[in-house]
């Protein structure tokens, strides 16, 4: 039995191209293209029949890289000329962060191999 069902990948795809969306709107175009590049590796493991268990859990284990580390997106402000835009684009940003990490959180426990 599959361990993490396809509309949870879909759900974390989703995920990554709202930030895709939110960090080209704030100006940080080099950090969308990283999760451009997550996003297109997630939609091939979906396509994979079975899912390759290793490909995700390596895809899980870098995106929480992102989280981590004096460079992470962890310590991005979104920026925009207008003031209430900015203010809004990232207070969707932080919500769709911790969103993000839910899920990555989920989907390695639902991944964890559990012995008796």
């Amino acid at each position: 039995m599959q361990k993490v069902e396809n509309w949870r990948i879909r759900e974390l795809s989703l995920s990554v191209n709202r930030l895709i969306e939110l960090l080209r709107s704030g100006g940080h175009v080099e950090w969308a293209n990283v999760f451009t590049h997550y996003r297109m590796e997630l939609e091939n493991l979906m396509v994979i029949a079975p899912l390759r268990e290793t490909g995700l859990k390596q895809m899980i284990f870098n995106l929480k890289n992102c989280f981590t580390g004096l460079s992470s997106f962890l310590n991005l402000e979104l920026q925009h000329e207008k003031v209430e835009i900015e203010q809004r684009l990232n207070r969707d940003f932080i919500d769709e962060r911790a969103h993000l990490f839910d899920l990555l959180l989920e989907m390695e426990d639902r991944n964890r191999d559990y012995t008796h």
